[in-house]
């Protein structure tokens, strides 16, 4: 099928206009954050609790009587673990202030551990740096003259602001989580019309694929992390950590930001636990508790549980939760592993936003062929070897040749046909995968087996059609050939076609092997195998052209080709369906 190239103009501004819109969206995000991040919000507390819902309506309840059940007990808990958090966060300030003196002494006692006594030379070059940095310290005193008011105005301004915006966009988000569970098919139904109405079938088994999965991934995340941090809290409060129930709402939270929450979050139990007991005892056991706790749920409880992993790559996820909590500060943190997970998911469904699963998702964003060409032509050869190795770790070498090596080099050889490689580069390309190769076939090449070789083996010559690609083809072609059966010769590509003919009749081929890779070397190939077919008449002729699947196979069997191929295994197919008769056959000459 026939591909539309855009011009360089189109191409840019069509980069040029996905680049204002994305700064745009980001800018809006950011100013209407009031409004968005309630959204936000109950868009993700809808996703938790709708399996919840889906339940009950199992059990025989309607949507009505279901939703409100979920929502209650949502709300319920909620107030609970957030009286009980209250209730401790206060007491945790009494302590604190209770306990200044002890802090103050641990402070100290750390610090003379760290810079030394108070006459030591990095605590005096400290104490000047202190100096330095507030200079007005040593100017005295300063006496300033203020209208006098009253006492608690500037703090009831300071508190009461942020606490009614909070509570104005909590109350908005529980208003549109229940409208949001109530209305979830009549809200589907309208996105369908909005998005797929010409591909009704396509478009609903792509948006209940989604909501299933992100629903039951938030659902079951939400889970895992409030259990996580339960049984921090419960152990925290066995080895007699004060305030467990607040390190383990902690604890729960920074677990939803991605890779280093847990790690985070272990530092404010870990520095109380250090300043208010009289050893280190209950830092360590802190840590512990938590770290280890949380090895056993990645390595054992989340892949079980989450079975097949959505699929977000590491990078995206950190950068997804640095661009957030920009954005939206330690909400957007929290939010940004489930916007991801979305992200991600409408990119797998939504063509118009296939990006977002190549930016977002840790699927290679080369096919093995990409990659191994992308290597080769970077001159890579440890990348190119490995690529190599990851491609044989779970198919057999046939196919890897087949499906992997011949295709990049079909794209090595165009790249040369079309000027992007300069001579010297592909002299030194040239030579870089002769090694990969080598390597690759001395890793797979079988080793003896102690067979009795056949007295006289299948002699077999193998002819590149035009240059050196060509002749790499039938380097990988012969490999795999057992030698206890047959006797392979390779010919040069340097040599000339009267030259190679003469080489050829003094070794009397039973099978003619011709190795073309596209593109280019049709002409070429087909005058060879003439001249071939002319001066060896017996001979059984193979002509593979390779990774060209529109090759004309008429034009070369009537040029006098016994078999041709696009494809090193079936190749292999026909020369193993000879090699009985052809056995057979030297059998009665000798």
């Amino acid at each position: 099928m026939a591909t539309t190239t855009r011009p360089a103009w189109q191409n840019a501004i069509i980069t040029l206009s996905a680049v204002v819109t994305t700064a745009v969206i980001l800018c809006l995000l950011y100013i209407g954050r009031v409004v968005v991040i309630p959204i936000a919000m109950a868009i993700f507390f809808t996703y938790v609790l709708a399996p919840v819902v889906a339940f009950l309506q199992r059990r025989k309840l309607g949507r009505m009587p279901a939703t409100i059940m979920t929502v209650a007990a949502a709300v319920g808990l909620f107030l609970g673990t957030s009286f009980l958090i209250t209730h401790q966060l206060a007491n945790l300030t009494k302590t604190v202030t209770a306990n200044g003196n002890i802090i103050k002494a641990k402070v100290a006692s750390l610090r003379s551990s760290i810079l030394g006594t108070a006459d030591s030379p990095l605590t005096n070059l400290m104490d000047d740096l202190e100096k330095m940095m507030n200079p007005n310290e040593e100017q005295g005193t300063r006496v300033v003259f203020e209208p006098r008011q009253s006492a608690w105005t500037p703090s009831m301004n300071t508190i009461l602001g942020p606490a009614t915006e909070a509570f104005g966009q909590a109350a908005f988000s529980f208003v549109l989580v229940v409208f949001m569970l109530l209305s979830k098919t009549d809200l589907g139904d309208r996105l369908l019309r909005l998005l797929g109405e010409h591909q009704m079938t396509a478009t609903t088994r792509a948006m209940n694929d989604a909501s299933e999965r992100v629903s039951s991934y938030l659902f079951h995340q939400f889970i895992i992390n409030s259990a996580f941090g339960l049984i921090v809290a419960i152990g925290l409060y066995a080895i007699g950590m004060q305030y467990s129930l607040l390190w383990g709402f902690l604890i729960t939270l920074m677990r939803y930001v991605p890779y280093i929450g847990t790690w985070l979050g272990v530092i404010p139990p870990a520095i109380f636990a250090f300043a208010t007991s009289p050893d280190w005892s209950l830092s360590i056991g802190t840590v512990g508790i938590v770290l280890g706790l949380e090895i056993l749920v990645n390595n054992f409880v989340e892949p079980r549980i989450y079975g097949k992993s959505l699929g977000v790559s590491e990078v995206a996820q950190l950068v997804s939760a640095a661009i957030w909590s920009f954005l939206w500060g330690p909400i957007g943190l929290i939010l940004s592993s489930p916007i991801t997970t979305c992200l991600l998911v409408l990119g797998r469904h939504a063509p118009p936003f296939h990006f977002l699963e190549v930016l977002l998702g840790n699927t290679p964003p080369l096919t093995p062929t990409q990659s191994l060409f992308q290597r080769l032509a970077t001159k890579d050869q440890d990348e190119a070897m490995q690529t190599m190795k990851l491609a044989l770790a779970d198919r057999d070498p046939e196919t890897v040749f087949d499906e992997v090596f011949l295709p990049a080099l079909t794209q090595l050889k165009a790249s040369r046909m079309t000027g992007q490689i300069d001579n010297e580069e592909d002299a030194r390309i040239m030579a870089l995968t002769r090694e990969v190769l080598d390597e690759v076939l001395d890793e797979i090449r079988e080793k003896p087996t102690g067979e009795e070789e056949f007295v006289e083996r299948i002699r077999v010559v193998a002819c590149p059609a035009q240059d050196e690609f060509d002749q790499l083809s039938l380097v990988v072609m012969t490999s795999c050939l057992k030698p206890t059966y047959w006797d392979v010769r390779i010919h040069s590509v340097k040599k000339l076609v009267s030259e190679m003919l003469s080489d050829i009749a003094e070794f009397d081929p039973q099978v003619i092997l011709i190795g073309s890779l596209p593109p280019g070397g049709v002409a070429h190939g087909r005058y060879l195998l003439k001249r071939l077919r002319q001066k060896f008449p017996d001979a059984q002729i193979v002509m593979g052209r390779w990774n060209d699947p529109d090759f004309n196979a008429e034009e070369w069997k009537a040029a006098g080709c016994d078999a041709i191929t696009s494809s090193l295994r079936e190749a292999l197919k026909h020369m193993n369906s000879w090699k009985p008769v052809l056995q057979a056959e030297e059998a009665v000459k000798a």
